[in-house]
């Protein structure tokens, strides 16, 4: 670098080490690597565009050729700070506009004009500078038209990298913007120098100026670096103090919420006995929830090295990776002890909803069982009731039917209570079982069942049950001079029953909607079959009966 102004010669030798022992420090870490290789970078492109002060043809033509190169890795540099990845779109095309400025249209300045075409701040030879090796032919006026666009572009580059930089600081959170706040400052007053320089032919601003807001750049990067880890200091102070306090799953997401400033913070833990996740509150979900766009999701590895919980918090987070890591890692504890937590009361919520089932269960099987064996001997003692005035005989034969009846119905309402079905439904089947059953009621019920076997003992319940209530409904709904008739039918694939009257009908409004009456009795047929994968219809016209259908498919094994 002979002949360089000493001014500058030295701002650049203190930026290079400098800007090097960051590289070194920051290559520790391997999340800043990426980071470290692009200052190294830095450094010898810049090193490269030093040759331009030698005395030596080549070597001054060399590096005036390459010296933009240096420019080309400081926009990369800036634009993917802090992480050295390049995040945007918008960045990806700055920085490759970048590249053809420093490529297509600088170098033809070179190649087609017999002196240096732009007198830099580290070009002191200006305007007896070694010759230019490099020359291809002289061509004044195209040099001149690539030197100008070269400039309204690298303007235009500057500019660019400076509003990307401002609206990545908008819309960063606090962290962020102590990390960018610096960059930014640089950016904005380096456009403006660069501009000032350009426009006066470098008459106002010396080389040295340009040198140093050069090589502010990657302090001021360091700087920002530095304000990131006060920040990340006080985030980490705020979380362990709300630690102290041992945080359930709700109070640690506000914690949490609280610390990094991210009010939409939430938590969602891997429970792997259910292969599900479930958030603070408790609810459960077969993806991580991710509430709006601005959102972004941090897994968390538990210490056994599998899956623990995810983080899903602002994006802009994202830029600080250092201190989602810091954050993670202290509060691994609490989330194994909450994620343990939420698997008890799950397991508590699991225990209370079996608990209701069988509730339900049994509410079910003394609607459909014992409650129609009640039906039936009330309906006995009600024409009994008529009878003994009018025919003594025939109302003590009823009379003498009326022990049994009871006797059947305190043996089911036992059966239920232990848990059990029909004695008669388990032990000759569904066709034995209706049979007893369409038998119990005093009205003209018919049954005609063909080509049926025996079955699992949920599809024989569910079908006896569903059948039960319908002529049940039929009896009482078609009136006492109505005929019931009940068919029971298997055609090899599929299980099927009808049970029709021919009562009044159903109503427009009854049979609206659902296709059927509302009431628990469809509720429970409708249930019990979807339960076994079949389905039950209504349907009914005023004046034409109405008749209850219903078919299961049968697999090989039920068969």
């Amino acid at each position: 670098m002979t002949g360089l102004p000493g001014s500058a010669a030295v701002l650049a030798t203190v930026g290079v080490v400098l800007t090097l022992l960051a590289a070194v420090v920051l290559g520790r870490r391997p999340q800043d690597r990426r980071l470290a290789r692009l200052l190294v970078l830095l450094c010898v492109t810049y090193a490269v565009r030093g040759l331009g002060a030698s005395d030596v043809p080549w070597v001054f033509g060399l590096g005036r050729a390459l010296g933009q190169l240096a420019e080309f890795v400081l926009v990369w540099v800036m634009l993917s700070f802090p992480t050295g990845r390049l995040r945007s779109r918008r960045d990806r095309v700055i920085v490759a506009m970048s590249a053809f400025s420093a490529t297509v249209l600088w170098l033809p300045t070179v190649l087609f004009s017999a002196t240096v075409p732009l007198p830099g701040p580290l070009v002191p030879c200006a305007p007896d500078c070694p010759r230019n090796v490099l020359l291809v032919e002289d061509l004044p006026q195209v040099a001149d038209g690539f030197l100008t666009a070269f400039r309204w572009l690298s303007a235009t580059i500057l500019l660019s990298v400076a509003l990307s930089l401002l609206d990545r600081l908008v819309r960063s959170g606090p962290g962020a913007r102590r990390t960018l706040a610096p960059l930014l400052v640089v950016s904005i007053l380096r456009t403006l120098a660069v501009a000032v320089f350009v426009v006066t032919n470098g008459a106002v601003l010396s080389g040295a100026a340009l040198t140093l807001l050069f090589w502010a750049v990657p302090l001021a990067m360091l700087l920002g670096l530095l304000l990131a880890r006060l920040h990340a200091a006080g985030v980490l102070l705020r979380l362990v103090s709300g630690l102290q306090h041992r945080p359930d799953a709700d109070a640690l997401r506000r914690v949490m919420a609280t610390a990094l400033r991210d009010p939409g913070l939430d938590i969602v833990y891997w429970l792997p006995d259910r292969s599900r996740w479930a958030d603070s509150a408790g609810v459960l979900h077969s993806t991580v929830p991710v509430s709006r766009p601005g959102q972004a999701v941090t897994p968390v590895g538990g210490s056994d090295g599998e899956p623990l919980a995810r983080v899903v918090h602002d994006e802009v987070l994202l830029d600080q990776p250092a201190l989602l890591a810091a954050v993670t890692q202290s509060v691994r504890m609490a989330l194994e002890t909450n994620r343990d937590a939420a698997e008890l009361a799950l397991s508590g919520a699991r225990i209370a909803d079996a608990r209701d089932s069988a509730r339900r269960a049994i509410e079910r099987d003394l609607h459909d069982g014992a409650q129609q064996r009640l039906i039936a001997l009330r309906m006995k003692v009600s024409v009994l009731s008529r009878l003994l005035p009018q025919d003594a005989r025939r109302a003590a034969r009823l009379a003498e039917e009326l022990g049994p009846d009871v006797d059947a119905a305190l043996r089911e309402i036992r059966d239920v209570a232990h848990g059990a079905g029909p004695r008669l439904l388990h032990g000759e089947g569904l066709s034995a079982a209706l049979a007893d059953a369409v038998g119990r009621f005093p009205e003209a019920v018919s049954l005609r069942i063909e080509g049926v076997g025996r079955y699992p003992g949920a599809v024989e319940s569910a079908v006896y049950f569903t059948c039960l209530e319908a002529v049940q409904n039929a009896v009482k709904h078609a009136g006492p001079t109505s005929t019931v008739t009940v068919e029971l039918t298997d055609d090899g694939r599929r299980l099927s029953f009808s049970v029709r009257d021919d009562g009044p009908g159903l109503s427009p409004a009854d049979s609206a909607g659902s296709g059927g009456p509302p009431g628990a009795g469809l509720a429970n047929m409708r249930a019990r079959m979807s339960a076994c994968g079949g389905e039950v219809s209504v349907v009914g016209r005023p004046g034409e009966g109405t008749e209850v259908r219903g078919h299961l498919p049968l697999r090989h094994e039920d068969a």
